[in-house]
Protein backbone atom coordinates (compact mmCIF):
# COMPACT_ATOMS: atom_id res chain seq x y z
CA UNK A 1 0.00 0.00 0.00
CA UNK A 2 1.49 3.37 -1.29
CA UNK A 3 0.44 5.24 2.21
CA UNK A 4 2.62 3.27 4.72
CA UNK A 5 5.81 2.93 2.30
CA UNK A 6 5.51 6.79 1.98
CA UNK A 7 4.81 6.56 6.28
CA UNK A 8 7.71 4.06 6.11
CA UNK A 9 10.17 6.32 3.53
CA UNK A 10 9.34 9.98 5.60
CA UNK A 11 9.96 8.16 9.35
CA UNK A 12 12.42 5.65 8.27
CA UNK A 13 11.02 2.78 10.63
CA UNK A 14 9.72 -0.46 9.38
CA UNK A 15 6.32 -0.69 9.47
CA UNK A 16 4.44 -4.24 8.56
CA UNK A 17 1.95 -4.21 6.26
CA UNK A 18 -0.12 -6.17 8.86
CA UNK A 19 -4.19 -6.43 8.40
CA UNK A 20 -4.46 -3.99 11.49
CA UNK A 21 -2.45 -1.05 9.60
CA UNK A 22 -3.94 -1.71 6.63
CA UNK A 23 -7.33 -2.02 7.68
CA UNK A 24 -6.76 1.31 9.73
CA UNK A 25 -5.03 2.90 6.53
CA UNK A 26 -8.45 1.81 4.23
CA UNK A 27 -10.84 2.74 6.45
CA UNK A 28 -9.84 6.39 6.69
CA UNK A 29 -9.22 6.47 2.85
CA UNK A 30 -12.47 5.55 2.75
CA UNK A 31 -14.00 8.98 3.94
CA UNK A 32 -15.80 11.27 2.03
CA UNK A 33 -12.98 13.88 0.96
CA UNK A 34 -10.19 12.35 2.02
CA UNK A 35 -7.47 11.69 -0.94
CA UNK A 36 -4.54 10.24 -0.78
CA UNK A 37 -2.25 12.35 -2.09
CA UNK A 38 -3.31 15.01 0.74
CA UNK A 39 -2.70 12.10 3.07
CA UNK A 40 0.66 12.47 2.09
CA UNK A 41 0.63 16.00 2.84
CA UNK A 42 -0.68 15.09 6.74
CA UNK A 43 2.27 12.67 6.81
CA UNK A 44 4.52 15.29 5.61
CA UNK A 45 3.44 17.92 8.09
CA UNK A 46 3.10 15.59 11.11
CA UNK A 47 6.77 14.43 10.39
CA UNK A 48 7.82 18.59 10.10
CA UNK A 49 6.19 18.88 13.65
CA UNK A 50 7.17 15.93 15.18
CA UNK A 51 10.60 14.70 14.05
CA UNK A 52 13.25 15.37 17.01
CA UNK A 53 10.49 16.25 19.24
CA UNK A 54 8.76 13.49 21.87
CA UNK A 55 5.89 13.27 19.56
CA UNK A 56 8.35 11.74 17.24
CA UNK A 57 7.38 7.86 18.58
CA UNK A 58 3.73 8.73 17.63
CA UNK A 59 4.49 8.69 13.49
CA UNK A 60 2.83 5.60 13.73
CA UNK A 61 -0.06 4.31 11.93
CA UNK A 62 -1.77 3.26 14.83
CA UNK A 63 -1.87 7.18 15.65
CA UNK A 64 -1.70 9.08 12.42
CA UNK A 65 -5.12 6.89 10.91
CA UNK A 66 -6.74 6.06 14.38
CA UNK A 67 -10.49 7.23 13.80
CA UNK A 68 -10.57 9.35 16.43
CA UNK A 69 -7.54 11.49 15.73
CA UNK A 70 -7.51 11.47 12.29
CA UNK A 71 -9.33 14.66 11.57
CA UNK A 72 -7.22 16.19 13.68
CA UNK A 73 -4.68 15.97 11.88
CA UNK A 74 -5.74 15.45 8.17
CA UNK A 75 -7.83 18.98 7.97
CA UNK A 76 -4.44 20.97 8.97
CA UNK A 77 -2.40 19.27 5.97
CA UNK A 78 -2.26 22.15 4.29
CA UNK A 79 -1.09 24.95 7.53
CA UNK A 80 2.36 25.96 7.48
CA UNK A 81 4.52 24.58 10.42
CA UNK A 82 6.45 27.58 12.28
CA UNK A 83 9.64 26.49 13.88
CA UNK A 84 11.02 29.08 16.85
CA UNK A 85 13.83 30.36 17.20
CA UNK A 86 15.76 27.76 19.66
CA UNK A 87 14.49 24.83 17.42
CA UNK A 88 11.73 23.37 18.52
CA UNK A 89 8.37 22.93 17.54
CA UNK A 90 5.44 25.52 17.14
CA UNK A 91 2.44 26.36 15.77
CA UNK A 92 3.45 29.91 16.52
CA UNK A 93 4.00 32.03 13.92
CA UNK A 94 6.26 34.29 15.86
CA UNK A 95 9.50 33.49 18.47
CA UNK A 96 8.36 34.10 21.80
CA UNK A 97 8.76 37.29 23.32
CA UNK A 98 11.91 37.15 25.83
CA UNK A 99 10.87 39.68 28.27
CA UNK A 100 13.52 41.23 30.73
CA UNK A 101 12.70 41.77 34.60
CA UNK A 102 14.50 44.57 35.92
CA UNK A 103 15.22 45.63 39.53
CA UNK A 104 12.56 47.60 40.86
Amino acid sequence: MEVLAYLVEKTGRNYRPTPTTLKLIRKRLAEPGVVVEEVFKMIDRQCSRWVGSDMEQYLRPSTLFNAVKFDGYYAPRNLPVYHNHAGSKSLSASPPLLLEIKDL
